[in-house]
């Protein structure tokens, strides 16, 4: 199982910085795993005056943590775009993208 959730974080991690680097306009991320199952999520936006600024999605971080857990528990095998599906819609909102937007997004290939 710990295997399982080490690949499954490697690829959240990757559809994660994917995915904001689509809706974000090419901002800057890191995410760093901690010990105890908790992420860190960093944005470094392009958008700010200061190209410095951080911008920690603790949102993100939450549903990060709920879905590996939910793995832990041993989830009734859910595909992999069960998974992401609220992962992605997150990402959309710490983004000013409501959940409307992003399934119209969706359906039109955008």
């Amino acid at each position: 199982m710990m295997n399982v959730i080490k690949r499954f974080k490697k690829k959240i991690c990757n559809r994660w910085l994917a995915f904001c680097w689509h809706y974000t306009n090419k901002a800057k991320f890191i995410m760093e795993w901690k010990k105890n199952d908790t992420v860190r999520l960093t944005c470094y936006s392009n958008k700010s005056k200061n190209n410095n600024e951080k911008i920690e999605a603790d949102a993100l971080s939450k549903a990060i943590v709920a879905i590996v857990k939910e793995l832990k528990a041993g989830a009734d095998n859910p595909t992999e775009e069960e998974i992401l599906e609220p992962f992605k819609i997150a990402v959309a909102q710490e983004f000013g993208i409501t959940k409307e937007e992003y399934y119209r997004r969706k359906k039109d290939g955008v």
